[in-house]
């Protein structure tokens, strides 16, 4: 499956990794609620058939 959000929490010792992992896809937000809400509502709307 193709073109789903995840969002996931690193810490600072495997950020490294996750970086290398993600090849440049991931976006960093701030650990604070409304910039994670308005990641979220950003996201496209799929409608199911």
């Amino acid at each position: 499956m193709r073109g789903v959000p995840v969002l996931v929490g690193v810490n600072d010792l495997n950020r490294p990794a996750f970086e290398a992992f993600a090849d440049g896809l991931a976006n960093e937000l701030p650990d604070h609620v409304s910039p994670v809400r308005g990641w979220l509502l950003a996201l496209p709307r799929k409608v199911a058939a």
